[in-house]
């Protein structure tokens, strides 16, 4: 009977003890500072307890050894029993980093499955027998998928897809995505890992393969790889981003390394239209440089003449009679009040006239 009231009593100790720790542990996982140093009060508590029970326990063991004859003592029980006690709330604490989150699993009690809500940067207790922690990164991922083995995997990862023509498209992606915070722990429940590798070169890889596929058969090979390629990855990144937010992941950036690499005979006939295209507009820009300097030209006479017809057109009798009384006015200006040498008569003989005798002299001079 005594047997097993010690049994019972043991078991109590280690129920009540297991209880005390879990709520311990969540008391210091608590954001509110109160709760915290409730955890640490409790937790001191508990050790207080089990430092009583030790000396008491030790006591009676010594007691009975003595009264068997030996008088040998174990000093180191009471160390013991502390040390027993320290070590699983001592153990039982990890620390997420910064640009972490953490997700807490129960794997025992009422709450049992993944919490709801996670765990931020900081001091995380949890109890290892009966809960786990689990870390991700919150900060961007970046990864390339491409057929190049010196970047990225040295797997060929490069995406393909068929147009509305039927023909094959492949090419090369980048890609950065990043973990919402709040929905982390539905991250973990839809894919039950926390390596991001396998998650970027697997699933996402796969999904992004088939949006590809399902967004192209709309298009055509002509509008991918030219005017059209920017929104027909535009819709394939709210596709994917519709996909993968019910999940925590939401792209930042998503595109082709280069061009899209189509058919090389596909190449060629876009190639050469292009080509032709250029020809054209060339041919019609120096047509129109040409009709622009006939054009000019035209006006530049048209204008001749027009400057013409109104200058005729402003010659009358009236003019010509001012302008000859303009001519004989600028004439009498320039008069020196000396006759002319030589005047005509009216018979049109030039009649030598004699010079002043002054004048001789300064001739003569």
């Amino acid at each position: 009977m005594k047997t097993l009231l010690i049994s019972l009593a043991v078991a109590g100790i280690i129920l009540a003890t297991f209880g005390l720790m879990n709520l311990i542990f969540w008391l210091l996982n608590q954001p509110s500072d109160c709760s915290v140093t409730a955890g640490i009060l409790t937790s001191g508590l508990l050790v207080g307890c089990y430092v009583i029970i030790g000396r008491y326990l030790y006591r009676k063991y010594q007691e009975r050894r003595i009264k068997k004859g030996q008088m040998t003592k174990i000093t180191n029980l009471p160390t013991i029993l502390l040390l027993a006690v320290l070590f699983p709330i001592l153990s039982a604490c990890t620390r997420v980093g910064p640009g972490h989150v953490g997700i807490k699993i129960n794997y025992a009690g009422t709450y049992r499955g993944v919490e709801d809500v996670p765990i931020k940067t900081g001091w995380v207790w949890y109890n290892p027998l009966s809960q786990q922690v689990f870390e991700y990164p919150t900060f961007v991922q970046t990864a390339v998928w491409t057929h190049n083995k010196d970047e990225g995997s040295p797997l060929n990862e490069e995406v393909s897809f068929n147009t509305k023509e039927g023909l094959i498209v492949t090419g090369d992606i980048s890609l950065s995505y990043s973990l919402i915070r709040d929905l982390v722990p539905m991250f973990y429940i839809k894919f039950r890992s926390d390596d991001l590798g396998l998650f970027t070169h697997g699933y996402l890889r796969n999904v992004a393969r088939d949006q590809f596929n399902e967004v192209a058969g709309r298009y055509s090979v002509e509008e991918i790889y030219g005017p059209k390629k920017e929104q027909f990855l535009r819709e394939v990144i709210e596709r994917l981003n519709k996909l993968m937010g019910d999940v925590g992941v939401y792209l930042e950036q998503f595109g082709f390394i280069g061009a899209p690499r189509p058919p090389k005979i596909v190449i060629d006939a876009i190639n050469a239209k292009i080509t032709a295209t250029q020809l054209a507009m060339q041919s019609e820009n120096e047509l129109r440089r040409t009709e622009a300097e006939a054009k000019k030209v035209i006006a530049k006479a048209y204008g001749e003449a027009e400057s013409n017809r109104i200058l005729s057109q402003s010659i009358n009798q009236q003019l010509i009679a001012w302008r000859q009384l303009q001519i004989t006015e600028q004439a009498i200006a320039k008069w020196n009040g000396q006759r002319p040498m030589v005047e005509g008569g009216e018979s049109g003989l030039l009649l030598q006239i004699p010079m002043p005798q002054a004048a001789k002299q300064e001739a003569k001079k």
